[in-house]
């Protein structure tokens, strides 16, 4: 999975790894952050996401509207 790959993932990382439009992508980062899943390490166009050490399990994005642990 690209987030455990690379460490961390932008928007436009999402975009390509699902092939979805940019606001799909940013909703679906959006509630990944809510969940506790990953936490948001810089703001603006520069945003990125890394995995939150605090949620417990593996997680992979199979596709920008299904996860699993």
């Amino acid at each position: 999975d690209l987030l455990e790959r690379e460490g961390r993932i932008t928007v436009r990382d999402a975009v390509e790894a699902l092939e979805c439009p940019k606001r799909t992508a940013q909703f679906h980062l959006q509630q990944l952050k809510k969940s506790g899943i990953i936490q948001q390490v810089e703001k603006g166009p520069a945003a990125a996401y890394v995995i939150s050490w605090s949620f417990p399990g593996y997680f992979t994005i199979l596709s920008y509207d299904r996860i699993i642990r």
